[in-house]
């Protein structure tokens, strides 16, 4: 996982904003909300990774 990329938490999806470092026991991660903008601070164990997901002009 690296900033910026999309990451699921609860079935939605977003941006990951940053991520508390290594030393930080429970880390948490910053996520933006893809639809509303909002930001929200989660367990970095609760955030799942996406998939790929190739650029608009890719799609068919």
């Amino acid at each position: 996982m690296a900033i910026g990329d999309h990451v699921l938490h609860n079935g939605r999806r977003y941006r990951l904003r940053g991520i508390d470092p290594m030393s930080v026991s429970e880390r948490q991660a910053e996520l933006e909300d893809l639809e509303t903008g909002e930001r929200v601070r989660v367990l970095l164990d609760e955030v799942e990774t996406m998939e790929p997901q190739p650029p608009d002009s890719e799609r068919f």
